[in-house]
């Protein structure tokens, strides 16, 4: 496969005209992007180390792609955004070539933990400030207006790392992470959720404030991912100390939109194990979730990565249903067909909403040239390769690397998926020369699974 997706990318950087026939169903769209043919590089170059760091992207109903990071400018972050017309373009209508940056004044530490995109394309941004003791919550119109002044949670005394959000059907912002005490041992940190008002200006009273998911009391929780059930919340974590990670385990939560755990789901409103490679117990921690429906039923998936002692590391997918009981026929261990090659990343889900598909992403090592690669599937709730989708000749997976700059091939890892209309759309970083990264885009061809008024 990396032969024949080497001449291709060959072909389109050197200007050649690519067969329709290669725009399969679930390769890249050298349609989209103009001269880049599919696979746009966006560089934000404020300075410093020219590190620009992708967070979220989200496909617009009018076509556009919205992506939201951060970019250095010497010692300090900005807030990086880049918006894409319908045929992959620079929207110049936003800022000049289609990105712009935003400063970030006060005392603040990071600006690229986390982000949430709004179906309007207006966005939320999470940092951590001051001194750490915060979380600072940014909110802008997709033209880079401020909506509401910076809003900063959290009580004193307290650590917080806030590293998931996303706007629920409400238009409220949901946040995730973790905390603990300022200086605290592993064993006192736990996983965190809170909900803000629509628009952005304070905690909602309805959620009950910041609540703490401790699925372990004696060891670290975090909070990896959140994702809609209904009006209710489904939440993903890593549990267990990181000193001693072998014992690492991933953990589902089952969140009322009041904030209160549903007992209906496992008995306790949640789910805590640990996976195994070839019957050696591994770190399992979760990356992501999401919600498919299977025969029917709603179930809730979720994906990390797997690792043991003496074994690659393995992407894995685990279901449950709502009543907090685990489907059978997973846990399902993925290897993109790459069994002698590691899929060290960390996985992303996206299943368009109502469909029994989804998609996964991760990155690895999967050639000789020793640079990440991202790697996407489609898979069933069960983790059954789709067939018809992507690269058939190698079991349904499309694999991402870019072309050589400089004569080097360049990693490409960091993954996030968004969908619209048809075409499913990866958000990506890649890496040049010392230090510099840059935003990487890329759309996939259509997507005849969801063709039938589910887009």
């Amino acid at each position: 496969m990396f032969k024949s997706l080497l001449v291709l990318l060959v072909a389109v950087a050197a200007g050649v005209a690519v067969p329709a026939g290669a725009n399969i169903n679930g390769s890249v769209d050298t349609t989209w992007g103009g001269p880049e043919a599919g696979r746009v590089r966006v560089p934000f170059n404020l300075g410093g180390s020219n590190y620009d760091a992708l967070l979220r992207i989200r496909a617009l109903a009018d076509g556009r792609l919205v992506a939201i990071g951060a970019a250095t400018t010497g010692g300090a972050r900005q807030i990086a955004v880049a918006v894409r017309k319908a045929d992959g373009t620079a929207d110049t209508s936003v800022a000049p070539n289609g990105r712009y940056a935003i400063p970030v004044t006060g005392a603040v530490s990071s600006v690229d933990t986390a982000a949430a995109i709004a179906p309007d394309g207006s966005f939320y941004v999470i940092g951590r400030a001051p001194n750490l003791q915060q979380m600072r919550v940014w909110h802008f119109a997709l033209d880079g207006t401020e909506l509401s002044p910076p809003l900063d949670i959290g009580a004193a005394g307290t650590t917080y790392y806030p590293g998931t959000a996303y706007v629920d059907f409400a238009g409220r912002l949901v946040l995730g992470g973790y905390l603990g005490p300022n200086g605290a041992a592993e064993s006192d940190i736990d996983g965190f959720m809170t909900r803000l008002v629509a628009g952005g200006t304070g905690l909602d009273v309805n959620f009950g404030g910041i609540r703490t998911l401790a699925f372990d009391v004696n060891q670290r929780d975090d909070v990896f991912a959140i994702t809609p059930v209904g009006e209710n919340y489904a939440i993903c974590s890593r549990v267990g100390n990181l000193a001693g990670s072998t014992d690492l385990r991933f953990g589902i939560a089952y969140v009322a939109r009041s904030g209160t755990l549903l007992t209906s789901f496992n008995g306790t409103g949640m789910y805590v194990d640990q996976l195994s490679l070839n019957g050696i117990a591994a770190e399992s921690a979760c990356n992501d979730i999401t919600t498919v429906r299977q025969n029917g039923q709603t179930r809730i998936v979720i994906t990390g990565r797997a690792t043991a002692a003496g074994e690659l590391a393995r992407i894995y997918l685990l279901a449950v249903g709502l009543d907090g009981q685990l489907v059978a026929g997973t846990p399902r261990m993925i290897d993109f067909g790459y069994p002698a090659r590691s899929s060290n990343g960390f996985p992303s889900l996206y299943a368009v909403p109502g469909g029994d598909r989804l998609y996964l992403a991760s990155f690895g090592i999967y050639d000789t040239s020793g640079k990440y690669t991202v790697v996407v599937a489609r898979v069933d709730a069960l983790g059954n390769y789709d067939a018809n989708w992507g690269d058939t000749a190698t079991g349904s997976r499309v694999a991402m690397t870019v072309p050589a700059i400089g004569g080097i091939q360049r990693s490409v890892l960091n993954a996030d998926l968004s969908y619209d209309a048809g075409r499913l759309y990866l958000g990506a970083n890649v890496e040049l020369d010392a230090g510099d990264w840059d935003f990487a885009l890329v759309r996939f061809t259509g997507d005849t699974i969801f063709a039938t008024g589910m887009n």
